[in-house]
């Protein structure tokens, strides 16, 4: 996976099994001006949530579009990389939980700000 901060918007780009995982076949483009913030936690996960489509194995990967009393979100987070929240407004989804290695919560939060 790979985040692109571009001039006008944030663009995820998935790999091909991270696509396959999650169900998610195009990338996910968020203008700059609908990103809040970004903190470098996973939000709690409870039974309420309906996966719609995607992947979950308890430990180890949890990938795909959820319906949470949050809102909708899509989440890739696997057990070996550090995850990342990211609050949208505005969007199809509310939040975008990842796990970037290219990418840190601060990285997102300065660009985010209005110039």
């Amino acid at each position: 996976m790979e985040i692109v901060l571009g001039a006008e918007e944030m663009v995820v780009k998935l790999g091909v099994l991270e696509k396959i995982a999650s169900v998610k076949f195009t990338d996910i483009r968020v203008p700059r001006k609908d990103v809040v913030r970004a903190e470098a936690a996973v939000p709690e996960s409870s039974w309420r949530e309906l996966r719609i489509p995607g992947t979950y194995f308890p430990g180890l990967i949890k990938a795909g579009s959820y319906s949470t009393p949050r809102g909708f979100e899509f989440w890739y987070v696997t057990k070996k990389r550090s995850p990342i929240s990211i609050n949208i407004a505005n969007h199809t989804y509310a939040r975008l939980i990842f796990g970037a290695a290219n990418v840190d919560a601060d990285a997102i939060n300065q660009w985010a700000k209005p110039a």
